[in-house]
């Protein structure tokens, strides 16, 4: 839905689609106090899944960078704060311009 570019998942059943994930923004700031962000898609292993394992520092979890066309990153490797939320407030947009047309009964009967 965030239009995210095409990713590949380390150690998973399956390539895209974790049986289980988070999404984390990171903020920073910047000796100007700009804020920009890191997304990372954040995972168990199937190893870790299989037994049971709990994450740890000694078992982390897998962490997979995400990154979106429609909020290039700068050099650093990370997406300024203003790109970010327009790219979100699009998206949220886009969501409730499907509210209008479909109506949101029809919405919630297709979820």
């Amino acid at each position: 839905a965030l239009g995210a570019d095409d990713y590949i998942l380390p150690e998973a059943i399956e390539p895209t689609t974790p049986i289980g994930a988070k999404l984390v923004f990171e903020r920073w700031t910047d000796t100007k106090n700009e804020a920009f962000y890191k997304v990372s898609l954040v995972f168990q292993s199937v190893e870790q899944l299989r037994s049971i394992q709990p994450l740890s520092l000694e078992t982390p979890p897998m962490i997979v960078p995400v990154t979106f066309s429609a909020a290039p990153e700068n050099e650093s490797g990370m997406v300024p704060e203003a790109d970010l939320m327009n790219l979100l407030k699009d998206r949220i947009d886009a969501f409730y311009e499907l509210e209008d047309i479909y109506g949101e009964e029809e919405l919630d009967e297709a979820a």
